[in-house]
């Protein structure tokens, strides 16, 4: 978590872009303020809760932890991968597979 802060905090960002982040352990990280304007989606950040799987989705698949805390978190928010959004290999080939989607 630390570093994905450091990253966006390089990017000149106040804090984490997303609202929440979810590291394969399962545990939950609480980025932004829920009320929040994120920075997840350029273009798709108003009205929508940015939420990330820590890992590389492409080479691996995610734990079974991380997945049923996305299941837990996300309630009945509708699930938009970012690459639906944008032009973008996000969340990954695996991560894709293992929603099903």
């Amino acid at each position: 978590m630390r570093r994905i802060e450091g990253l966006h905090l390089e990017r000149g960002w106040q804090a984490v872009g997303y609202h929440l982040v979810i590291m394969p352990s399962g545990r939950v990280f609480a980025g932004r303020p829920m009320w929040a304007l994120g920075a997840h989606a350029a273009g798709h950040n108003r009205g929508a809760v940015g939420i990330a799987l820590a890992g590389d989705f492409e080479k691996e698949l995610p734990t079974r932890a991380a997945i049923e805390s996305l299941a837990r978190v996300r309630g009945s928010l509708s699930l938009v991968c970012h690459g639906d959004l944008m032009p973008t290999a996000c969340p990954g080939a695996r991560l894709r597979e293992a929603l099903g989607a």
